[in-house]
């Protein structure tokens, strides 16, 4: 089959075959590598999501008798869920199944991987021999008797990469946490709105002293790495700033949110809605250091609706796929993916922080309160 080459430049996720971050145990017998893998992830959980990728080693599956009755096949047991479908997925759809994993472990014995951990074990050497196309980015060796490296691994590792004894499993996962560092946070200034209720551009108001995109931009860019705003298309008002022009039109934030995660796939979004003139450098502070990487987004929760809320919520890479989805069943609002899926979900230190101001009046009664607070404040600095 000729490769299919036609198709339009968009930015892809950086993934391996599988998962966005994968490595390959291999070296060792299987029951080994299985061993390795259930502890590392118990050792990781909460910290980071694990999956792991194997083949049966049951005798009824090696020989090839084993039959669905089922296209495809999930079954409830307790609290998780056991699920088995009658072919093998392409890597396409291995990476559809893995894409809320932080971490994949392969079994490096029966596949392929993007990063391989050689286990030195003297009795799997031959094997190993055998094995040696797929040791392509080795970044740890693992010791399991064998005490020494030999010559043809040897030539395959670059400088600095550990020999560690099987048994030390903290000093494996110290080097391990090492070589998994969070995605960047990008922010996303939702500027896409036509301001109907408004009446005027809301991003040209004034409560800070400069327009209210001046504002944001100005706190935003002392936090995230880049800073940019989200139009609905090309218009005045936006100076020399990065813009990101909504690529799924008519869909309001979900539109905006989903073209900033198209644009830059491998970096997380902190969004934060043009119309709220609380939001402060504190509360950015706020949310980045209370951000879970291991969850979809984080997201303040909001005491009025009882509900997360997507106007002020950072956006993990891996929650690119699931919005995506959610939109192929008809749904185009975040805060429908953010109640239905696995959310940090934070109490605000200051609820008034995801005040929208929608109208001249909710704008006028924001300003009269905002003067009445600086007088209280320049009233008790006086008498002090």
């Amino acid at each position: 089959m000729k490769k299919h080459t036609k198709h339009s430049q968009i930015a892809r996720p950086s993934f391996g075959k599988y998962a966005r971050k994968e490595w390959g145990i291999i070296g060792a017998p299987c029951g080994i590598i299985q061993e390795l893998a259930k502890n590392w992830s118990a050792k990781l959980q909460g910290q980071m999501k694990v999956g792991y990728l194997d083949a049966s080693h049951k005798k009824e599956h090696l020989e090839g008798t084993v039959h669905s009755d089922f296209d495809m096949q999930v079954e409830k047991q307790g609290n998780a869920l056991q699920s088995n479908t009658a072919s093998e997925p392409s890597h396409f759809g291995y990476r559809r199944m893995f894409q809320e994993a932080d971490l994949l472990l392969v079994n490096g014995n029966h596949f392929e991987s993007q990063q391989q951990i050689v286990v030195l074990d003297p009795g799997k050497l031959d094997s190993l021999l055998r094995k040696l196309d797929r040791l392509t980015d080795i970044i740890l060796l693992i010791d399991n008797g064998l005490g020494h490296i030999p010559d043809f691994i040897q030539k395959r590792i670059g400088d600095g990469v550990p020999f560690i004894h099987k048994d030390e499993t903290d000093i494996i996962l110290s080097y391990l946490r090492q070589q998994i560092t969070p995605a960047p946070i990008y922010s996303l200034i939702l500027n896409g709105g036509k301001s109907t209720r408004m009446g005027q551009d809301k991003s040209t108001l004034d409560y800070h002293g400069k327009s209210q995109l001046d504002y944001l931009h100005d706190i935003l860019s002392t936090q995230c790495e880049r800073t940019f705003v989200s139009v609905s298309e090309q218009k005045g008002s936006q100076g020399n700033y990065e813009i990101i022009e909504d690529q799924f039109k008519g869909l309001g934030a979900y539109g905006g949110i989903l073209s900033a995660l198209m644009k830059h796939p491998d970096a997380a979004w902190l969004v934060v809605a043009i119309d709220m003139p609380n939001i402060n450098g504190d509360s950015i502070s706020e949310i980045i250091s209370k951000r879970n990487t291991s969850k979809c987004a984080t997201a303040f929760l909001n005491p009025e609706t009882q509900f997360p809320d997507p106007l002020f919520t950072i956006f993990e890479p891996k929650s690119y796929g699931i919005l995506l989805h959610y939109l192929s069943m008809g749904y185009a609002c975040p805060r429908k993916m953010l109640i239905n899926e696995d959310v940090h979900v934070i109490q605000p230190n200051d609820a008034a922080i995801l005040l929208n101001i929608n109208t001249p009046e909710e704008r006028e009664e924001f300003l009269v309160r905002k003067t009445k607070r600086q007088e209280l404040s320049e009233e008790a600095t006086e008498y002090k």
